[in-house]
């Protein structure tokens, strides 16, 4: 895997054993390899463009039910998405 992403052994050991890189450059790699955004593949979702619409405490009942948080999403990942 190592040699088919362009990254040292040591570089996947590394992650395999939970210490990520820190060179921006390896995580480029890696997100192209993966076809995944390198937010995505630091955090687990994208950090910097989903917004939560968070509501108050008081606003999450109604008579059709529990209201649930609402990702907002921008016209580049709805592009993703299709």
């Amino acid at each position: 895997m190592a040699l088919a992403i362009g990254v040292p052994l040591r570089t996947v050991k590394h992650i395999l054993a939970d210490t990520f890189p820190e060179d921006p450059a390896k995580w480029k790699k890696f997100s192209k390899y993966v076809r995944k955004d390198v937010d995505f593949l630091r955090t687990g979702g994208l950090t910097h463009s989903i917004t939560i619409l968070n509501l108050s405490a008081l606003a999450r009942q109604s008579t059709a039910g529990r209201i649930r948080r609402i990702p907002l999403l921008n016209w580049h990942q709805l592009g993703q998405m299709v």
